[in-house]
């Protein structure tokens, strides 16, 4: 399993690079000399953070022609701010999971990526957690948080529908796992190694705040509602 770190930031690609540039130097007079501000980590965050930025990312037409990373820590950043989650760090990490989640999505290209992806089956994964051995513990455990934030974040109009007319667990069922395992897992030396504890401890801690935040970037920020529920 390959975690996910909080890499948004780091990985901008060319066309994200010439994105930017159209937004903050838009007559190329500064162009140089912004690609070299991108390239210090905190002018960076600074410019990220501009909302010329913010702005331009809420218009990108379909399908989006920036990468999903500096779409995602752009309106998670956003709205992270505003509800008082500070840490860039910890905005970073979310946003690295929620682009790798939708990646495929049709936002981003022809794919067909959808909500009828984000049903899983915690139980098993639960059950797999108790057979396992001390490392894969930790995998799964991460696996289990990351997919209940993903399904209450950006897809809670399919959690409810399927709670309502199917039978399937609801918001609070999902969001109990999610914060308690992600608590479990900042609390694993793995972590630590992976330099990921404080984003988990984080979550462990704030997941509904967190969660509250990405159902407002999905329902208000995004296109994701257009993907089927059913």
């Amino acid at each position: 399993m390959k975690l996910v770190q909080p890499i948004c930031r780091d990985g901008l690609t060319n066309a994200d690079l010439a994105f930017l540039q159209s937004v903050l130097a838009p007559d190329g007079s500064a162009a140089e000399a912004l690609l070299l501000l991108l390239a210090d980590p905190p002018m960076r965050d600074q410019l990220l953070d501009e909302p010329a930025v913010f702005q331009a990312v809420l218009e990108q037409p379909l399908p989006i022609n920036i990468s999903p990373r500096l779409y995602f820590y752009v309106l998670v950043r956003h709205r992270f701010h505003e509800c008082g989650l500070e840490d860039r760090s910890l905005a970073d990490y979310v946003a690295s999971l929620m682009a790798d989640s939708m990646a495929g999505s049709r936002i981003f290209n022809s794919g067909q990526g959808s909500a009828r992806q984000a049903a899983f089956y915690a139980v098993d994964v639960m059950a797999q957690i108790q057979q396992a051995g001390f490392c894969e513990r930790f995998w799964l455990t991460v696996c289990l948080a990351e997919r209940s934030l993903v399904v209450t974040g950006l897809f809670r109009p399919h959690v409810d529908y399927r709670a309502t007319y199917r039978g399937a667990p609801g918001l609070n069922y999902y969001e109990n796992i999610g914060q308690a395992h992600y608590r479990a897992a900042g609390d694993h030396h793995l972590a630590h190694e992976y330099c990921l504890t404080d984003c988990y401890q984080a979550l462990g801690s704030r997941f509904t705040e967190a969660r509250r935040a990405l159902n407002y970037v999905a329902e208000t920020l995004t296109f994701m509602g257009q993907d089927g529920l059913n």
